[in-house]
């Protein structure tokens, strides 16, 4: 006997005769379909799949949550003369007419395991001050399924109270509901990037030059602006150093810069994506350095700013983002310094970028539509 299939997403076939037509799901509206088809098991299975594949981290593949693969044996029986045989035969990756309760025991398993890499949606938006990734037991809660802690296995059924835990051995609507609406609620991934080394200018002068005098080194700090070079990726401002031990010695300092994010690599090419990068905080460049507002005044040394920027994807995987002024002009300096101030005591105006995250927002073919 040989077993016909039909091919689905992601490299899964399911099995000829199984009930794909008709096009109303359990996953519909509620208490609208009260039978259990093959289209409804796709949509759970192939949903934590494309889960999976969208938590690629490289292109070898590697993933933070690897997509699962089952390997089954099929057995079929066929007559050579008037003798039996049985036949077995080994497929990976399909959907029977019946449900295979040890996969659906493994596919819980990703999908507990997928939930810290999903971001909350609600924390994505320009001004905010932390990313805010989802748990299970999380998602449970918000979403009033199971207990809290565990899926239904069974639901109430006449004075029986509902059980909570893995699969039950009889298939339950809700059942397949509650990770329907677990899986509809990984939209988003988040990934921390490091901010390459930027393209800006640098420029210092100081006595050893000669020139001592402020007004001298400001003079020179401007005329010489145009073509100073080099950089540091996140910093922007000005800074004078003086000091009691040596007065004569003052040096300056500025920095007018753009940080492009170092290349995305690794995502996953099966499923759309767009992409936004997240500046989740800025901090002065050292603790110990006076802050000053675009007035000059001081601000003091404890502070963080948020910010969002959003970006094309193209095909290189690489979309390097802008953040500050890509017209590298001279910024505005700091006032001379306090005579009275220590050396290595720093008047600085700007920041650092201290965490920057890529955001990918994916249009999921599975377990996309909200029903309810």
């Amino acid at each position: 006997m040989a077993w016909q299939f039909q091919d689905i997403k992601y490299g899964w076939r399911i099995g000829i005769a199984a009930v794909l037509m008709g096009g109303i799901t359990i996953f519909t509206a509620v208490n609208v379909q009260n039978r259990i088809t093959q289209r409804d098991a796709i949509q759970v299975i192939l949903g934590t799949v494309e889960r999976c594949y969208a938590t690629q981290l490289t292109t070898n593949p590697t993933y933070s949550v690897s997509p699962p693969s089952f390997v089954r044996n099929w057995y079929s029986n066929d007559y050579v003369g008037t003798n039996a045989i049985l036949y077995t035969n080994i497929f990976t990756n399909v959907i029977s007419e019946r449900l295979d309760h040890a996969m659906m025991i493994d596919l819980d398993a990703k999908i507990v395991a997928l939930c810290p890499y999903y971001v909350d949606t609600n924390s994505v938006y320009d001004g905010t001050t932390n990313i805010v990734m989802l748990s299970f037991t999380g998602l449970l809660t918000s979403l009033n399924l199971g207990d809290h802690t565990n899926f239904t296995s069974i639901p109430t059924i006449g004075t029986n109270a509902a059980t909570f835990g893995p699969w039950a051995w009889r298939n339950y609507i809700v059942a397949w509901q509650e990770r329907y609406k677990v899986l509809n609620a990984l939209k988003v991934t988040a990934r921390s990037i490091s901010l390459s080394s930027a393209t800006g200018k640098s420029l210092s002068v100081n006595s050893a030059s000669g020139r001592t005098n402020y007004a001298v080194m400001v003079a020179y700090f401007t005329s010489n602006w145009p073509s100073a070079s080099g950089g540091v990726a996140g910093r922007i401002g000005s800074r004078i150093i003086g000091g009691e031990t040596y007065p004569n010695i003052m040096g300056m300092d500025a920095w007018n810069e753009y940080a492009p994010f170092a290349n995305i690599t690794g995502l996953d090419t099966n499923i759309s994506k767009t992409i936004s990068y997240y500046v989740i905080g800025g901090q002065p460049y050292s603790t110990d350095h006076f802050i000053f507002d675009a007035n000059g005044v001081a601000i003091g040394t404890n502070w963080t700013f948020y910010t969002s920027i959003n970006a094309g994807y193209n095909s290189s995987n690489s979309s390097p983002v802008i953040f500050g002024n890509t017209n590298l002009d001279m910024p505005v300096l700091a006032g001379p310094p306090d005579i009275d101030l220590e050396w290595g005591e720093d008047q600085l105006r700007g920041f650092k970028l201290t965490d920057a995250k890529s955001i990918f927002d994916w249009q999921f073919n599975y377990c996309a539509v909200k029903y309810w």
